[in-house]
Formats: structure tokens, C-alpha cells, sequence
């Protein structure tokens, strides 16, 4: 088919699929495109590109406690529970961390017991909140507790790796174990704050 030019509406006829060479259409020249033309094997995108899309979960990583441990001391001991994550955008996200299972304690009678969770790496300083005490052992029968709690890291501001780590110790005495359950788990949660509905 001829190629025909028509000065009155300045349209050009007669052109094939594909008849126009590559890079003669600019981004400026597309003002509009709908989205059915838009199927098939798209390019990468760009989040950061993108408009009207509400924030939400970033990322996440879980880890259960790598195994069962049994302390006895007053003084802190790290544990078997940790997990190193790194955020995605740390700069501008929010960082959580959640704290499920259960303890165990036994050995003596009404010896409290404290937790915490010590942080390395992208900073040093413990997760707020995080000290708690988390229970008493009795003499007669072994104590069971359930943890649950989500905490958000303020101290996050980059990219760096962080490593959450859990310890504990017994306020009273040497001997009153603190027993990690196997069903220990720490999870951390990178949400964009655009997310938060408060």
C-alpha cells in the first residue's frame, strides 16, 4: 500500500505494523496509553516509578530458634534465638520484630525471670521494650509461659544488616532454669509507614 500524507489533518495512511523505525516516538510524545495495549511480557518496572499505589508490607524474614536451650544464671546470656535481617530501605521504612512461643522454668520457687532482645550490627542498641520480665519457676512442677509481642526498631536508618538476639537471665538464682521451646520464633517486618492507618 502507498504512503499518503494528508496536510489537512496531518495524518500519514498506508503505513504497516511496525513500519515506523525504532526510536522515532518519544516518552513526551505519549500522552495516554490504555491498558489493554499493555500485555505480554512487560519491561522492569520501578517501584520508586510508581503512583497511586498504597504502601504496605516491604519485606519479611522468619526464624524459629535454631534449638532447644536450657540457662541457668543470673547474669545475661545470649541464646539460641536470633535472626539477622537486612532492610530493604531502612532510611524511610519502619521496622517491626515479633517475639512467639514459649518458655519453661523449674528448679526453685518464685525466681523471676527477665528477657531481652540485644541488637548488632546496624546498631547496638537493645530493642525498646524489649526487657520484660517474662516469668517465675515453682518448685513443685515446671512453669510454662507464652510470649508474644511486636515491637518496632526505631534505631533502623539504612541499609546495613541488623541482628536481633534474645537473652535472658534468672534476678534470684544460679540454678532455676530458663527453658527456650522449640516453638521460639523471631519475625521481622518491613512496612512502608504510608501503610500505618493511626
Amino acid at each position: 500500500m502507498a504512503i499518503t500524507l494528508n496536510g489537512s489533518n496531518n495524518t500519514i495512511g498506508g503505513l504497516a505494523n511496525g513500519g515506523l523505525p525504532d526510536g522515532c516516538i518519544l516518552d513526551a510524545d505519549i500522552n495516554g496509553m490504555a491498558a489493554s495495549k499493555l500485555s505480554g511480557a512487560l519491561p522492569a518496572i520501578s517501584g520508586a516509578a510508581l503512583t497511586g499505589v498504597s504502601g504496605g508490607l516491604v519485606s519479611f524474614k522468619h526464624a524459629p530458634i535454631s534449638a532447644y536451650q536450657v540457662i541457668q544464671s543470673t547474669s545475661l546470656t545470649l541464646t539460641n534465638l536470633q535472626i539477622t535481617y537486612t532492610p530493604v530501605d531502612g532510611a524511610n521504612n519502619r521496622v517491626y520484630v515479633l517475639m512467639t512461643g514459649n518458655f519453661e522454668f523449674d528448679g526453685n520457687d518464685n525466681n523471676h525471670h527477665q528477657f531481652i532482645i540485644k541488637c548488632t550490627g546496624q546498631h547496638t542498641t537493645d530493642l525498646p521494650l524489649s526487657s520484660q520480665r517474662v516469668g517465675s519457676d515453682i518448685a513443685s512442677v515446671p512453669n510454662t509461659t507464652s510470649l508474644c509481642m511486636l515491637l518496632r526498631d526505631p534505631n533502623i536508618t539504612g541499609n546495613a544488616a541488623i541482628t536481633y538476639r534474645a537473652g535472658v537471665y534468672c534476678e534470684d538464682v544460679a540454678n532455676s532454669q530458663h527453658r527456650m521451646r522449640n516453638n521460639l520464633a523471631l519475625t521481622v517486618f518491613e512496612i512502608d509507614p504510608s501503610a500505618n492507618q493511626n
